[in-house]
């Protein structure tokens, strides 16, 4: 077999050892351009998928959450590539490492219990330097402007300062007068009353008057029936007077006086208005009284929410009062004496024209009067004590004789109108209320009643009050003084009735203030809170504003510390009103 192979091969013309390498060597290139051919596929399948130049670039700053922070970066911090906020604390990981310097991995970098997020948005520092520091202390944390100082937190401050004092005042006015207004402070009330009434006499060399349960007793029977009746006058509709009222409490008087007064106000102001009308004034400071008591009470009189003051002053018998008799008539007092009339309808003066130097006004009831004569003693310069005695007929008819107040029609002024009846003896007549005054004068024509107006001794005026003097004429409301003189001079003077007397409306600033001044139990609470909230405000507010002075001096923002001692000086006034 060999040797034919070899015959073969032989026969062939090669030589048997080329033949063999010539077909190994074409079987190594096949082998060889296959893998050629494969690794040529796959550089193509790998050029395919591999990207350009560019490309690379592009993946090399990838930020796949778009958050500030390159992927290669978030792997670095360990944070994750494909979302914004790692941590979830409401700011992203770009912000938290590259603007505010917090750890993007921890919701609360400071660890003071408020996101990162949070903090930004209240205008904290996020890194740790406190809610105090960050609030009242100036740096670099908070650019020197303490953030309890910023102008928008003031204005918040400010606001809700203002609203607070309002929610109170609302409050404490939607209440009835009734439920302020409580029978301890109308006692108290009435002690004031007392004591500025002894005051005034004590600065007149006078002697004090003693309070007296009965005259206390006496003078709130008679402010409740004003209240309840609903009338303003010394007598009321069923003709009960002054010595009516003592009498029913049993007081036995030598000689008596009342005052009254209507308003919503204060006891001074009740006082002041005393002081001003002649024969309140009188009374005040008369030498007789040794005795005095008030009563108050509060409620609607017509439409308005008002109280009625009553203020009785008396000397009481040692013993049980004889009954009074009619005095016997006698001639009228001449220009040189100084006579007094005492009881609560008709006051009758008749003195020398000297105004200074009027004597007080008292008489008992229609149709009796006492008078009393002067004594050697002087009481003070030009007046004098007197001694009873008899007089004629009265110059004023009281009954008939009233003020009125109109509203014309579309009108918001008022029309005071006098109607007043005096004998023919009567030469010159005035009103007198408050710091107003009517200048009477007879009626005559058809607007007055013509010549039977006339005959009657009808005399009348009027005056106008504005809107906007109405509650410095009305409130407190005192009876107005009708002045009569004759044509030798002597004067009589009396209380005159006001008709139809409605108290104007106590304004809500002024209410406020005297509930303020007059706190019940249960308001003052109220009043205790708004005032320790606005002081511990105003305290906090001037430790803020020395802090941000003192720390940082040379660095300070003028509009936050004028801002501030505007706050200031609002609370200051809060807590004072």
């Amino acid at each position: 077999m060999a040797k034919a192979k070899a015959k073969n091969n032989s026969s062939s013309g090669l030589p048997v050892n080329s033949s063999a390498k010539a077909l190994a060597s074409a079987e190594t290139s096949a082998k060889i351009g296959a893998k050629r051919k494969k690794n040529n596929q796959a550089k193509a399948r790998l050029k395919k998928r591999l990207p350009s130049a560019a490309a690379a670039q592009v993946i090399k700053f990838k930020d796949s959450d778009a958050d500030g922070l390159l992927d290669a970066e978030e792997k670095i911090l360990g944070t994750d590539p494909k979302k914004s906020d790692s941590d979830r604390d409401g700011l992203s990981d770009g912000a938290e490492v590259k603007i505010y310097g917090t750890d993007p991995l921890n919701s609360d970098t400071d660890g003071d219990g408020l996101k990162d997020g949070e903090e930004i948005k209240r205008g904290l520092n996020p890194k740790g330097h406190g809610l105090l520091k960050d609030l009242f202390i100036p740096g670099r944390h908070n650019n020197f402007k303490p953030r309890a100082l910023h102008p928008k937190r003031i204005a918040f401050y400010s606001l809700s300062a203002v609203l607070f004092k309002v929610i109170l005042a609302v409050s404490v006015m939607a209440l009835p007068i009734e439920a302020w207004l409580t029978p301890d402070l109308l006692v108290e009330q009435s002690k004031k009353i007392i004591s500025l009434t002894n005051t005034i006499r004590t600065n007149l060399n006078l002697a004090p008057l003693s309070e007296s349960p009965l005259l206390d007793q006496a003078a709130f029977n008679k402010a409740q029936d004003m209240l309840f009746n609903q009338y303003f006058s010394h007598n009321g509709p069923d003709g009960k007077s002054l010595a009516d009222w003592l009498k029913t409490i049993k007081y036995d008087f030598l000689t008596a006086g009342e005052n009254l007064a209507m308003g919503f106000t204060s006891p001074e102001e009740v006082v002041n208005a005393w002081t001003r009308s002649q024969t309140h004034y009188k009374n005040l400071i008369d030498r007789d009284f040794n005795e005095i008591g008030v009563g108050i009470v509060s409620g609607r009189y017509g439409l308005a929410q008002t109280t009625l003051v009553a203020q009785y002053f008396g000397a009481a018998l040692s013993q049980p009062a004889a009954a009074i008799k009619p005095a016997q008539a006698s001639a009228p007092a001449s220009a040189a004496s100084n006579s007094r009339f005492a009881g609560d309808r008709i006051n009758k003066i008749s003195e020398p024209v000297r105004p200074k130097n009027l004597a007080i006004a008292v008489t008992d009831s229609p149709g009796q009067e006492v008078k009393f004569e002067p004594d050697p003693a002087p009481l003070i310069a030009g007046i004098f004590i007197p001694q009873i005695a008899s007089a004629a007929e009265p110059l004023i008819d009281l009954f008939k004789s009233k003020l009125y107040v109109d509203q014309p029609k579309g009108q918001s002024q008022k029309v005071v109108r006098a109607e007043v009846y005096l004998s023919s003896a009567a030469a010159k007549a005035r009103v007198d209320f408050n710091n107003y005054f009517i200048d009477l004068k007879p009626a005559a024509g058809e607007a007055a009643g013509g010549s039977a107006a006339l005959a009657a001794g009808l005399w009348t005026g009027q005056t106008i009050i504005f809107e906007e003097n109405r509650e410095q004429i009305f409130n407190p409301v005192v009876l107005p003084i009708l002045t009569v003189e004759d044509r030798l001079g002597n004067k009589t003077a009396a209380d005159l009735d006001w008709n139809n007397i409605q108290p104007a409306d106590t304004s809500l600033l002024k209410q406020y203030y005297f509930i303020k001044q007059h706190q019940a139990p249960y308001i003052r609470p109220l009043f205790n809170l708004t005032s320790i909230f606005y002081k511990v405000i105003l305290a906090i507010a001037l430790i803020a504003l020395a802090l941000n002075i003192l720390i940082e001096i040379k660095k300070q923002s003028p509009r936050i510390i004028l801002s501030t001692l505007g706050l200031i000086a609002l609370l200051v006034v809060l807590i004072i009103i």
